[in-house]
């Protein structure tokens, strides 16, 4: 397995965007399929509720292409969003628009009133899929950031972290106060470092590494 920086995998993005010419959305749909496919497996006939949490980075853009895919195979999905998408990154825009083409339900998440919907659907969930940052962050988790990751963590539901749990540094693997703790993470492309070294490796727990077509 190849292990990389979160510097290197931004470098490596940069050249198959613009050195392949390999479209950003091609990477981002790529990335939320796989997850999808991985959230998938913990749904049953019984129990196909999906809880998603994105924020307005690409991060979240994975994690809305997941919750698209997912809501075509059938799940129950519930998108709640960490920020309007007018605050969204380019490619979590576009991948916006097709989620509002759907019948798909979503909430945004304003202050800790709108935080109610969110823990009940953790605690029916069969799986919560944390979209919300990715290998590039760093420092502290702030604000509703914070506060959804507390949720997820205290939910009944097991998570599915894209990329990263969030909160977790991508190179290091400290780990910022309230770090989501996964029971799956994954990662695309490479392994990156932080998921393999503790604490990380404990929050990231099973990591799976997919291919998106760099």
């Amino acid at each position: 397995m190849k292990i990389v920086s979160a510097k290197d995998m931004r470098a490596l993005d940069q050249w198959a965007i613009g050195e392949r010419h390999i479209p950003e959305l091609i990477l981002m749909e790529n990335a939320g399929r796989a997850a999808a496919e991985h959230a998938l497996a913990y749904l049953t006939p019984a129990k196909n509720q999906v809880v998603v949490i994105v924020g307005k980075g690409n991060n979240g853009g994975d994690g809305l292409v997941a919750a698209r895919h997912l809501r075509q195979r059938g799940a129950d999905v519930r998108l709640f969003l960490l920020h309007t998408p007018e605050e969204f990154s380019a490619g979590a825009r576009a991948n916006w628009a097709f989620i509002e083409a759907t019948d798909l339900r979503w909430y945004v998440i304003k202050d800790k009133n709108s935080f109610y919907p969110l823990k009940l659907c953790l605690e029916t969930a069969a799986v919560a899929i944390d979209a919300m940052l990715g290998s590039g962050a760093r420092g502290p988790l702030e604000g509703n950031y914070l506060a959804a990751a507390a949720a997820l963590n205290s939910g009944a539901a097991p998570v599915l972290a894209v990329d990263m749990p969030s909160g977790v540094d991508g190179d290091t693997g400290q780990a910022a106060p309230g770090a989501v703790k996964a029971a799956e993470t994954v990662t695309f492309a490479y392994g990156k470092q932080g998921l393999y070294i503790y604490p990380g490796r404990e929050l990231a727990g099973k990591v799976a590494v997919e291919d998106i077509s760099l």
